[in-house]
Parts: structure tokens; C-alpha cells; sequence
């Protein structure tokens, strides 16, 4: 199959409004995770999140209306996807794509999110619970829509190529790649803007998400210890923790990033998209280990050319035993040999960002040539005994590389990156 360039890079989390800042962070083994105390916080069993502070989408997005229109998910993917197109050369003096150099109606946007505007949501339904529905802002229906984010940026990239989302719960941005892919393989489009996008931690989502994950048993109640809360594969480890942001990445084929030369992060070679079919949330294993597979077939990678895992890995007790168990099932012996990575460890989960985020930062450890680190590594799991770079991030050559992201419902995405030949 064609290779796929990698060639813009943007992001918002926790740690930075940048993928330069949020990078830095990572490899820093700097924790985003902070107690959230506030009135509405304060009876919930998990106070502790990711939340993106200090973010004035002004600064970044000129055009009013577009500004008004964006939902706090939609804000970062805004503010991201500016950053990966500059990043990619593809803007011109005006901030929209420079029609001279490519073709807008060439290029494709693919930013999808788990839940849509839950701020925005909830405070329509309070104020029609309350009976003022004349205080429901005229734009509070766009901001509701999963298309929200997709939509906004082609409006301010002027890209008029598709635009679509996707929702696959946690694997919703490595979807939103593959998807972006498959149109860049058919020459559908020749230049893709892809990722995801989540904002959880406003004034009113946190508390209703929080109680909502809280009630499935699936988060840390760590609220006295915030930045150690996150500890995936670690023995005490006791859930995952909510957290917000954007990843975005420029795509296109290969052969036409180098024809415009632009400087190329990595190539994407192949991917797996498999369902488990088996449970709502507890992961089966199988899926996972059939689409690591496909990645891997896909992109004619054999288990021996593996450097790194851009791990899922949540620090959910069952979720990272089963990856550990898969990754091993998938890669034979050769798994004790490959640096596994959970960016989870610093800047908590970001939903339907997280597989985005955990591929940009595949994406910069090949570049680099460092792998960041897992932090709060400090009770070695029995059952978790791979390579997960403890604590300190690992200057290594990364020749290629697999994201693994896996969802409720039992969505599997994996991809498979190389280091630009």
C-alpha cells in the first residue's frame, strides 16, 4: 500500500497549547493532572481531570462567527488544526489554506469526538427545566453536534473537501485517521486534516461525566494525590482519569508531500480497525490482537521491526492486563524487547482525543529519536511485566512504531508508522 506522510502536527492538552509545549511535557514526564474542587466537585467520588487552562480561542481564531460557533471541544480542535496546517505549510497570508499551492477542494477534514458540547447541552436542559428557553443561546444546537469541531475547521481552513466526524468513543481519533487515510488511498483527496477532540472538564461536564464513568467503576479516586492518580500498568493503579483536549495531523501520500517539500515526521503504513463484539466495556482481547495484526499485515512489518508501542493502556485494572496480554499474544517473545509508552500517565485520558494524541506522540518519537515516558511506575504488576519506560523518558532510535487505541464498545484501531526512508 502507498505510504501516507505525516507532515503538520498540532495539539491542546493539558500540559500546553502546542504540540511543541504538550511534547516538551511529555517527555519532561510532566504530570496535567490537577484536583478539580469546586462546588459542583465536591461530592464526587473523583475530583481529579486534565483540564485545558488558560486557552483563549481569540488568540487564535480571528473570525468572530466561527469563534461563536465552537463548543469547548470544537475551541481546541480550532486552535490545533491552525497549528497542524501552519505546521504542514499549508496556510497562506490570510490564514486559510493558500488556494496557489494546494487545492481546497482537495482537502479533507476528519475531527471526531466521543460526547459533542456537554456544557452546552446541559445548561439547555437546565434552562428549560427552569422555564426560560429564551436564555438558550441562538448557535447552542451547532454546538451540540458531534460535527461541531470537523465543520468549524474547514470553515476556517476554507478546505471544502469532506468534512465528516466520527464517534468511537476512545478510539474516535485514530478512527478519524484511518478514515482520513482510506480517502487519501482512494484519491478521493490528496491532503487530510485529522484527529480528535474532547472537552470534559467546563463548569458543568466535569461533574456529570465524572459521576457518570464514576458509576461503571472506571476511575481513580486518588483525589489527595492527583499527579500520581494515572499510573497505567502499575500494581496499584485503580482507574483512569478524565481529561480534555485536541490532537491533530496533517496527512497526504507520500509521493505529493515530497513533490511540495514538505518535511515529512513519519510515514503511516498500515492500520487495523476490528471490532470485539463481545461487551459493552470490558475488553475481550481479541479484537485488539486482530487488529494489531492487520496493522502490522497491512503494512508488510514484521514483529521483529517493532521499536515502540504508543500504548491505550488507560490504568484501568482489566484494560492494561489484557493489552499487556495482547501485546505479548501479537509480538511473541520479541515484546519484551519493544518500549511500550503510555502518554495516559501525564495528561490522563482524553476520550475521543486520546488515540490522536498517542499517535502525534509516536509520530514525534520517531522524529526524535526519544520515547516519552510512564510515569507513577513505582509497583511493578506481576501480570504487566513488559518494557514500559519507567519514569524517565529514553533517548533510542525508532525505526517504526504501533498506536494502540481501543473503546468502549469494543472499537480496536491500531496504526503502524515508520521513520521517513
Amino acid at each position: 500500500m502507498e505510504p501516507i506522510a505525516i507532515t503538520g502536527l498540532g495539539a491542546v492538552t493539558p500540559l500546553g497549547h502546542s504540540a511543541r509545549v504538550t511534547w516538551e511535557g511529555l517527555v519532561a514526564g510532566r504530570s496535567g493532572i490537577r484536583l478539580i474542587d469546586d462546588e459542583l466537585t465536591r461530592g464526587l467520588k473523583s475530583r481529579i481531570g486534565g483540564r485545558v487552562e488558560g486557552l483563549a480561542v481569540r488568540d487564535y481564531v480571528a473570525d468572530r462567527k466561527v469563534s461563536r460557533s465552537l463548543s469547548r471541544n470544537g475551541q481546541f480542535a480550532a486552535v490545533a488544526a491552525l497549528e497542524a496546517a501552519r505546521d504542514a505549510g499549508l496556510l497562506g497570508v490570510e490564514g486559510k489554506v493558500d488556494s496557489g499551492r494546494v487545492d481546497p477542494s482537495r482537502i479533507t477534514v476528519h475531527i471526531g469526538n466521543s460526547e459533542g458540547g456537554d456544557d452546552e447541552r446541559v445548561f439547555t436542559f437546565r434552562s428549560v427545566d427552569a422555564g426560560r428557553p429564551e436564555a438558550i443561546r441562538p448557535l447552542t444546537a451547532v454546538q451540540f453536534m458531534i460535527s461541531n469541531a470537523s465543520g468549524a475547521v474547514s470553515r476556517l481552513l476554507g478546505a471544502t473537501g469532506p468534512s465528516q466526524a466520527v464517534a468511537t468513543a476512545c478510539a474516535t481519533g485514530t478512527d478519524s485517521i484511518i478514515n482520513a487515510v482510506r480517502l487519501l488511498r482512494l484519491g478521493e483527496a490528496d491532503i487530510a486534516i485529522a484527529g480528535g477532540t474532547e472537552g470534559f472538564a467546563g463548569e458543568i461536564s466535569f461533574p456529570m461525566l465524572s459521576a457518570l464513568f464514576d458509576a461503571m467503576h472506571a476511575l481513580s479516586h486518588r483525589n489527595d494525590e492527583p499527579e500520581r492518580a494515572s499510573r497505567p500498568f502499575d500494581r496499584d493503579r485503580d482507574g483512569f482519569v478524565i481529561s480534555e483536549g485536541a490532537a491533530v495531523l496533517v496527512l497526504e501520500r507520500l509521493a505529493d508531500a515530497r513533490a511540495r517539500g514538505a518535511h515529512v515526521y513519519a510515514e503511516l503504513h498500515g492500520y487495523g480497525n476490528t471490532c470485539d463484539a463481545y461487551h459493552e466495556t470490558e475488553p475481550s482481547g481479541v479484537g485488539a490482537a486482530m487488529a494489531m495484526r492487520q496493522a502490522l499485515a497491512m503494512a508488510d512489518m514484521g514483529p521483529d521491526e517493532v521499536s515502540l508501542i504508543s500504548a491505550h493502556a488507560t490504568s484501568t485494572p482489566i484494560g492494561d492486563l489484557k493489552e499487556t496480554e495482547v501485546i505479548k499474544e501479537v509480538l511473541g517473545a520479541r515484546a519484551y524487547d519493544v518500549a511500550v509508552s503510555a502518554t495516559k500517565s501525564m495528561v490522563g485520558h482524553l476520550i475521543g482525543a486520546a488515540g490522536a494524541l498517542s499517535t502525534l506522540a509516536a509520530v514525534l518519537a520517531i522524529e526524535h529519536g526519544v520515547v516519552p515516558p510512564t510515569i507513577n511506575q513505582g509497583c511493578p504488576d506481576p501480570g504487566c511485566d513488559l518494557d514500559y519506560v519507567p519514569n524517565v523518558a529514553r533517548s533510542m532510535a525508532v525505526r517504526a512504531a504501533l498506536v494502540n487505541a481501543f473503546g468502549f464498545g469494543g472499537h480496536n484501531c491500531v496504526l503502524a508508522l515508520r521513520r521517513p526512508a
